[in-house]
């Protein structure tokens, strides 16, 4: 259903944006890649009459940074305490219960 959705309400991509999004995906494969290839990356330039690719120099690939993130599960442990604490209250009023009838 949701594919019937976005076919029906999502406009279609042009060729300039498909090309563009290919282009993208190489760029993003090539930067991937250890050793670099012996070509030069390309640049898009979009202007009204169409695609035109030029040439650039190589230029050497980013830096991809990996942050350390620590993670707060206070709330879960806080959590589990309530869980623990009401589950005995209730197995005490249970016993309780069944001890005066």
């Amino acid at each position: 259903m949701l594919a019937y959705l976005q076919n029906r309400f999502m406009p279609r991509k042009t060729k300039k944006q498909k090309i563009l999004a290919k282009l993208h995906r190489l760029e993003r494969e090539t930067d991937q890649v250890e050793t670099p290839k012996k070509t030069t990356p390309s640049q898009v330039k979009v202007s009204s009459e169409g695609l035109t690719l030029t040439n650039l120099k190589p230029q050497a690939p980013s830096k991809i940074s990996t942050k350390e993130s620590k993670k707060d599960y206070s709330y879960v442990y806080k959590d589990i305490r309530k869980i623990l604490i009401l589950t005995v209250i209730a197995l005490f009023v249970e016993i309780a219960l069944s001890l005066t009838a």
